[in-house]
């Protein structure tokens, strides 16, 4: 009853956003996954920044690790003690 409005509205919401960051990646030309895109304008969405500069310049950098931190689970496992 009042609830199918709501429902109504949140998925006409959803769509509208879909096709926006569609866009969005077509306009970009960009060869960057969806959700990385839409994980990308999450985070910036409130700076004043050009949306498909974000989308095409803009990343986070990690740096490489030349050497692996994880351990055999025997070592970890042996370590405890």
């Amino acid at each position: 009853m009042v609830y199918r409005n709501g429902i109504k509205t949140q998925v006409w919401c959803t769509l509208i956003a879909y096709l926006l960051l569609q866009v969005i990646q077509t306009k970009s030309e960009s060869e960057k996954a969806f959700s990385t895109i839409a994980a990308l304008l999450r985070m910036h969405l409130i700076s004043h920044l050009d949306l498909t500069w974000v989308v095409t310049e803009g990343r986070r950098t990690y740096p490489r690790r030349l050497k692996s931190r994880n351990k055999s689970p025997t070592a970890a496992q042996l370590s405890l003690f």
